[in-house]
């Protein structure tokens, strides 16, 4: 982890409020660390959507009363994510996408196999609690990870503000444009595909997702 990681992708929990444990109006301060159930009900209060009934935002790993040390924020909770935000002393992990490579996060046909069982044994012997949280992401206005990418890769000019997802750019060598992206974000492998000359004002509409970030 570098302080780019947090400095650049900090955009996740403070959409959500967590950012400085707000709390609401009238709310006690709490005794002692926030619980994971805690955390989640923050997240519920702040989202600024109705919380869905059916949805795949759920408690993955842990239980509600796991005592919160701390939190890492990423786009997908890999193995080398946990063990980074153990590493830490990080352990609730709240991903974009699943833990358990399905969107479902269903483990029915997983519970043979070895790279489950180990990624399952490191988080409950860990004491690491993992949310899941995508639907109510998406669903806030704006979405929150359209908003976050944009403001991370400066794009705000480039956005239409009705629709955070549409993004209009001057012409740019395509192996440019994959240049800067690569800079602002501070990856160290971009992948593109197509002629690296190609030119050409480009209109397009995508969902821009971020590598693994951390808080």
């Amino acid at each position: 982890m570098n302080d780019n990681d947090v400095s650049r992708r900090g955009f996740f929990l403070a959409g959500t409020g967590l950012a400085a444990a707000a709390l609401s109006p009238g709310q006690e301060p709490a005794k002692g660390p926030l619980t994971a159930g805690q955390v989640i009900d923050k997240i519920k209060a702040n989202v600024g959507v109705p919380w869905r009934e059916k949805t795949v935002d759920n408690l993955i790993a842990g239980t509600p009363d796991t005592p919160v040390k701390g939190i890492a924020t990423t786009m997908m909770a890999t193995l080398d994510v946990c063990k980074r935000a153990n590493a830490a002393g990080k352990n609730m992990v709240i991903t974009h996408e699943s833990t358990f490579f399905s969107h479902q996060d269903t483990i029915d046909q997983l519970t043979q196999d070895e790279t489950y069982i180990y990624k399952r044994d490191f988080l409950n012997q860990n004491g690491m609690a993992v949310f899941h949280f995508h639907d109510h992401w998406h669903a806030r206005h704006p979405d929150g990870i359209a908003a976050g990418m944009v403001r991370d890769l400066g794009w705000e000019k480039n956005a239409d503000p009705d629709n955070l997802k549409l993004l209009t750019f001057p012409g740019t060598p395509l192996a440019q444009f994959a240049q800067d992206m690569q800079a602002k974000l501070g990856t160290r492998t971009m992948r593109v595909l197509g002629d690296p000359k190609l030119p050409g004002s480009v209109s397009s509409q995508a969902v821009v997702m971020s590598p693994s970030a951390f808080r």
